[in-house]
């Protein structure tokens, strides 16, 4: 799945492989969730390994972009060991795929010819538009190919060339007159400004667009964005250690991109240009042989060696709703919004004094490092032996240090606690871990009467997490 996918999007993946039955609940890890750009980067390793053994080497950072259809996922791994990575910052991404070239060809039309005109076609024709964008689409794969070309052709239909300079000129927002026929239209049209009858003219059946308008307003306006983005991540990742190193953090060594965009030259053009030899970042740019299959082939690979990604980074700060008492929020009364102690205090029914409450307790942070079998524990306590079930929620948070409850925020999730009724204790050992692609949760039943040494868990016992609505747009 994208790297970019919310625990709320993996969840429901999982549910619905189980209501069609493709997995069984009862089977432990039946179903691997894997990240496309974890995939690509284990295909790309194994690719490098056949054809040059110093590759990837202990220490090596690199960034892999993952361009595919819909979204473009970017991870950053540092290498521990052969085929052993680590994590130095959580995915990222973003809507950067080949798609949404299309889009930009769409809105090149729809001003070129008026929106009401081709929006009547589309509507009209779907069968047909659906020819024209998918000859679009090789197209612009070929984009590039030959960097000196002037044009590069999209094959149009009949229909559309008819069809469009018969509708009324009033849908086409004053770009053609009663009296124009398709060339005149092409030929007469300005798009972005640019001047007219120098970068669109016809040719038979077919739209001869100039490579201004392939680069700056077709390919550049997907690209550019994505590009400022890994800027962006280099500099953060520039400044963090892996875990357990005490030395300075390592520089990035590769940028691996794959995918199905990865396979355009002008895609690839533009990263060496902004990060290959002889840019600010002096990179060593590797693309596989076959980009469009990296992450199908890295698949299958994860599914021989489901242990590569060793260490993991928090995407998001993870806790729980406390109430605390107003003598401690004092400290962290400047973090909080105005108003908020007043609004959120009350006198608590047994210890008598002014509490606050929903305040976020953190147990681990955003980017915070996590091994994969890593478990967070959190002790907790049942009031008596009669309670059977205790409910925990968890909360998220985009920020480093959040101190509060967002208002009308919901849990992303919660687990129930049954305790079985062999088990007379009070405590109980709630586990997360984060070091995997999904979040699993464990508990832990510790009853000291019947557990001297006090050193293992009477009963251990997997957690199904329950996930509600998100409170953020991811």
């Amino acid at each position: 799945v994208p790297a970019i996918w919310s625990e709320r999007a993996k969840h429901k993946m999982e549910r619905w492989a189980q209501q069609a039955g493709l997995i069984d609940r009862n089977i432990f890890k039946h179903l691997r969730i894997v990240y496309e750009p974890d995939c690509a980067s284990i295909s790309c390793q194994y690719e490098a390994a056949d054809e040059d053994e110093k590759s990837f080497q202990p220490g090596e950072r690199y960034i892999l972009i993952d361009a595919g259809g819909g979204t473009v996922d970017i991870a950053c791994h540092q290498v521990k060991a052969p085929f052993e990575m680590e994590e130095i910052y959580h995915p990222t991404g973003g809507p950067w795929g080949s798609d949404y070239i299309d889009d930009e060809f769409d809105k090149l039309l729809d001003e070129v010819f008026g929106q009401g005109a081709v929006d009547t076609f589309r509507s009209t024709y779907p069968a047909n538009y659906t020819t024209i964008r998918d000859n679009f689409r090789k197209q612009k794969m070929n984009f590039y190919n030959k960097p000196d070309a002037e044009f590069l052709k999209v094959e149009l239909t009949m229909d559309f060339k008819t069809e469009i300079a018969a509708y009324s000129p009033e849908k086409f927002h004053v770009v053609a007159s009663k009296d124009d026929d398709f060339e005149s239209i092409v030929s007469n049209s300005r798009p972005y400004g640019l001047e007219a009858g120098k970068h669109l003219q016809c040719k038979d059946d077919a739209l001869l667009i100039s490579k201004t308008i392939w680069r700056k307003h077709l390919f550049d306006k997907v690209i550019d964005p994505m590009i400022d983005h890994v800027k962006s991540l280099i500099k953060k990742v520039d400044m963090i250690k892996a875990k357990g190193d005490d030395d300075v953090p390592k520089k990035l060594t590769y940028l691996c991109i794959a995918g199905g965009l990865a396979s355009s030259r002008y895609f690839q053009h533009r990263v060496h240009e902004a990060f290959g030899k002889g840019s600010e970042y002096n990179l060593s740019i590797r693309v596989p042989r076959r980009p469009i299959l990296s992450v199908i082939d890295g698949a299958l690979r994860l599914g021989l060696r489901p242990n590569y990604i060793k260490t993991r980074r928090v995407k998001y700060t993870y806790g729980i709703a406390v109430d605390r008492s107003e003598k401690n929020v004092e400290k962290i009364k400047d973090k909080l919004p105005a108003n908020y102690i007043e609004e959120n205090s009350y006198t608590h029914p047994n210890t008598h004094k002014r509490t606050v409450r929903n305040l976020f307790s953190a147990f681990i942070k955003k980017n915070d490092a996590v091994d994969l079998d890593e478990a967070i524990e959190k002790k907790y306590r049942r009031f008596h032996k009669n309670e059977k079930t205790s409910k925990i929620s968890i909360y998220y948070s985009p920020k480093e240090e959040p101190y509060y409850i967002e208002k009308n925020q919901q849990p992303l999730a919660s687990v129930t606690i049954t305790f079985p009724d062999e088990y007379q204790g009070l405590p109980f050992i709630v586990q997360f871990f984060f070091g995997e692609t999904q979040i699993r949760a464990k508990v832990l039943y510790e009853d000291k009467s019947n557990n001297k040494d006090n050193k293992q868990p009477k009963l251990m016992r997997d957690l199904e997490l329950e996930f509600h609505d998100l409170f953020t747009k991811e």
